[in-house]
């Protein structure tokens, strides 16, 4: 598929209409091609056929949307690093999901690594209910575009404290999911080159996952086993 997520047909059409200045200075046009290959179980990555080296877990950033996987951070560090890689990452997901995901699937890939990107925002909390539902509720961001999806949950799932008390405990939990292998939470990389510049305007482009890149790369310099 070419569109996926925010990365749609339709805004596309919105942005020729609204924003065609920006579209041209960023080399986007009617010809650039996206590819969204999506595996058996969601992803944008490989089918979990066998172990790889590396699993990256994040959200839209990390999972690349606007640009080609390629392009992505993730498959530039892997490659450099010479990594073969497995890529959880989701638009609009948090920490909840994040622990959930390795949970379910850490046994099957195996990996040597695991690296964790935070959210780009913390405010996204993952409801399971009985009746078989995810239920996501998602905190306005600054820019406008977030929405706030409320069922019978209270508003307080979504205040500061409980917020950073639920990083916390999904972040230990991680940690025990991942005890067997080596674990790296990268922190807030995304937000910082934050330029809009991908196909939708919205997610970082091409430049921006090079110089992510840059940062990881220089992360794992300092981390002795991976040299």
């Amino acid at each position: 598929m070419h569109w996926f997520s925010s990365d749609s047909e339709q805004n596309w059409q919105k942005n020729k209409r609204e924003n065609p200045l920006v579209l041209q200075h960023l080399g986007w046009t009617d010809q650039s091609v996206i590819n969204y290959n999506i595996n058996n179980e969601g992803f944008r990555t490989d089918n979990f056929d066998e172990p790889r080296d590396v699993l990256w877990i994040g959200c839209s950033s990390t999972f690349g949307v606007g640009i080609n996987e390629s392009d992505t951070f993730a498959h530039r560090v892997s490659k450099e690093m010479g990594w073969s890689y497995y890529n959880l990452s989701r638009p609009a997901i948090g920490w909840e999901f994040y622990y959930r995901m390795l949970q379910r699937f850490i046994d099957t890939i195996d990996p040597k690594y695991v690296f964790v990107v935070d959210p780009s925002t913390l405010g996204r909390r993952e409801i399971l209910c009985d009746d078989g539902r995810n239920v996501a509720i998602t905190k306005p961001q600054p820019r406008g575009t977030g929405k706030m999806v409320l069922s019978y949950e209270p508003k307080e799932l979504l205040d500061s404290r409980e917020l950073d008390i639920m990083r916390m405990r999904s972040m230990d939990a991680i940690r025990w999911v991942c005890r067997n292998t080596k674990l790296v939470f990268l922190g807030d990389i995304t937000n910082s080159y934050q330029t809009h510049s991908a196909r939708d305007l919205i997610h970082p482009g091409v430049e921006d996952n090079t110089n992510m890149s840059k940062v990881v790369l220089d992360i794992l310099s300092d981390l002795m086993y991976y040299k």
